[in-house]
């Protein structure tokens, strides 16, 4: 990328922001290849599989041109290059910190209470550990109130989380909180 004077480069951004196409095009031209490589470089790897690096790319660039271009003031090439590795570094941490935050508190993660399938048979406990476990059970439940209980039944019956808590009328992170009550009182 050569060093664009000043002027030129103002007259540039005239045209662009006026909705010159051949403006625009230069500029993309001009400033595609650092926007590509910021992105590549800031993108995780365990996101490169699920992102393409210029879907991102154009993001930036549908950004720039539709509201950025307008409002920012850039004196110089320099200043604009800062600006676009500015929207490309906030592009990804937005991708990633979205894509993580779902994949953390996503609802579809619940497991029922009573998920045997997936528990092996030397785990299966002993029938005074399964009475303890019953016992336990109940006196969780009878310090809860009805919906309450009913949402906690409908879990361990193998229903989702958010049906059970619906059905109950609750919402379903009240239920999650009671869920993890449960869990820390039964440790």
């Amino acid at each position: 990328m050569r060093p664009e004077p000043p002027d030129e480069f103002q007259e540039l951004l005239r045209q662009a922001r006026n909705g010159d196409q051949t403006a625009c095009q230069r500029l993309y031209d001009r400033y595609a290849d650092h926007v590509l490589r910021v992105i590549r470089r800031r993108l995780s790897r365990r996101l490169r599989l699920l992102f393409d690096s210029v879907d991102l790319a154009q993001e930036v660039w549908m950004s720039v041109f539709t509201q950025a271009l307008e409002r920012a003031k850039f004196a110089h090439p320099g200043a604009f290059l800062h600006f676009l590795t500015a929207v490309a570094c906030r592009s990804v941490l937005r991708r990633q910190r979205d894509y993580l935050e779902r994949d953390k508190r996503s609802l579809e993660r619940q497991v029922p209470f009573d998920a045997r399938a997936d528990v092996p048979d030397d785990t299966v406990a002993d029938p005074a550990s399964q009475a303890n476990g019953q016992d336990l059970w109940t006196n969780l439940l009878a310090a809860l109130s009805e919906p309450e209980r009913a949402a906690l039944e409908s879990i361990r019956a193998g229903e989702r989380l958010e049906e059970a808590a619906r059905r109950a009328g609750l919402d379903a992170p009240i239920v999650f909180r009671l869920l993890q009550r449960c869990q820390w009182l039964s440790a």
